[in-house]
């Protein structure tokens, strides 16, 4: 499959305003079920107490798909991060409704690395 890793500013139930980063391209193909890393490297300027979603995305390359794809994560119960969770978008690849539409709550943490620096 082919996706974006992608970080946009969080209202609390939706991304907002436009992309703060977006990776190139990245094909991901794996003919077995291990967990694998995949890493994004993104330079932003974050704003103290301000909320942010990470997340990887196909919406740019929807139309590209073949065979569907079938994505597991690796998770915890959702008391993990006490200041994240996982939410979730199924847009069929329009990626305007990001900014537009509520996303899912899952209720769930997600195994994640973000490095913060400042």
């Amino acid at each position: 499959m082919v996706v974006r890793g992608e970080v946009y500013a969080w209202d609390g139930t939706k991304a907002t305003g436009s992309a703060l980063y977006e990776s190139g391209p990245r094909t991901i193909s794996y003919h077995n079920t291990a967990f694998r890393r995949e890493k994004f490297p993104a330079a932003i300027s974050a704003t103290p107490g301000a909320q942010y979603v990470l997340f990887a995305s196909i919406d740019k390359d929807y139309e590209q798909r073949t065979n569907g794809y079938e994505l597991a994560w690796a998770s915890e119960d959702d008391s993990a991060y006490a200041k994240g969770t996982f939410v979730y978008q199924n847009n069929a690849g329009d990626e305007g409704q990001r900014t537009t539409s509520a996303w899912q709550v899952y209720g769930i943490d997600l195994a994640i690395k973000a490095v913060l620096t400042h």
